[in-house]
């Protein structure tokens, strides 16, 4: 409520009409300075009570807490306009990432763009034929290079390559295959001869006979790999130092990447030399194989052994030991012959 104007007291009300009624002349007189009231009156000069204090408080705290809270809905009513329009956005860039995925799909799936139009071959191996390769792998060619199985690549190469090892397949996109591939490492070096070549003939390193004694000039020397594989490699050179293994009673004459030597075959021939220098202290000079027959004669600086695979190499052996304790030194010259069960045949 608005406070009320305050009256004049009589007292002010006379002076003022004294002042008033002054002549002209009294005005000249400098007027003197009413002095003040000190204390206001009694009606104005009320106490303030706590009551009133702790109102005008909460007025003020209530008027501050408007003004915070109109501030908080400002900031709430503007968070939730920006979350709207952040999800709106969200919607707008998925929606175009999914037309950006649905169009590549379709440009790998339709397109003759990610078709197979290179092959590369990475050599291991100076044996490793890369036009022999690409040939094998022509099928693929004009493939499309996403639903290419790498099964598919390693059955070509392994069809065509027989002798392969590990096979590495990668493909760049979008349209080159990269093979990478080794080969069995070699293990000896062979000499084919037939089962009876003429007593006069020499047997060159660098040729083969076939079944009727003649002569055959190959285009490189023969070599096998360690799972028994035959092989014809150009470049013999930074083999080292290889065991020789004569190859007699073959039949017909193997060709490239056949299986020659069976892998169990080959691993008892090592395991006889290894044996014999082990035991015995004797060095293989030469090693000769049949195939038909399953059988192996190796030939030390002493004596040829004959072994073969229908009876277990330790028995062999321990026939062998027998005869060294049953024979004089010296007494067998040319061979022993340990195949037999029940006796041991020696010259």
């Amino acid at each position: 409520m608005r406070p009320k104007r305050p009256r004049r007291c009589k007292k002010e009300a006379s002076l003022v009409s004294l002042a008033s009624s002054v002549s002209p002349v009294s005005s000249i007189i400098p007027a003197v300075p009413l002095k003040p009231s000190v204390r206001l009156p009694r009606r104005f000069n009320r106490p303030v009570t706590k009551q009133t204090k702790r109102f005008v408080s909460r007025r003020h705290q209530r008027r501050k807490d408007q003004r915070r809270e109109r501030l908080r809905r400002t900031a709430r009513r503007m968070q939730r306009v920006a979350g709207d329009w952040r999800i709106i956005f969200q919607k707008w860039v998925m929606l175009t990432l999914a037309c950006f995925f649905l169009f590549f799909a379709g440009l790998i799936v339709f397109s003759p763009i990610v078709q197979v139009r290179e092959i590369r071959v990475q050599r291991t191996n100076v044996r490793i034929d890369a036009e022999k390769v690409q040939r094998a792998l022509a099928p693929i060619f004009g493939r499309h290079l996403l639903f290419l199985s790498t099964q598919d690549v390693t059955e070509l190469l392994r069809t065509s390559v027989p002798d392969v090892g590990e096979i590495g397949i990668n493909k760049d996109y979008p349209s080159r295959i990269t093979v990478r591939m080794t080969l069995e490492p070699i293990t000896a070096r062979l000499v084919i001869v037939s089962p009876d070549p003429p007593p006069e003939e020499a047997i060159p390193e660098e040729l083969a006979l076939n079944g009727s004694g003649s002569a055959i000039e190959t285009a490189g020397q023969d070599f096998l790999t360690v799972n028994g594989r035959y092989i014809v490699h150009p470049s013999p050179a930074g083999l080292g130092d290889l065991p020789v293994l004569t190859i007699v009673d073959w039949g017909v004459r193997p060709g490239a990447g056949q299986l020659l030597v069976p892998p169990d075959f080959l691993q008892a021939i090592y395991s006889a030399e290894e044996t014999l220098r082990e035991q015995f202290g004797w060095e293989t000079s030469e090693r000769v194989v049949y195939i038909r027959a399953r059988e192996f004669h190796l030939d030390t600086q002493k004596l040829a052994l004959w072994f073969d695979l229908k009876s277990p190499l330790p028995e062999q052996f321990a026939r062998f030991k027998l005869f060294l304790q049953s024979i004089p030194e010296g007494e067998a010259k040319e061979y022993v012959d340990l195949r037999l069960s029940d006796r041991i045949v020696y010259k």
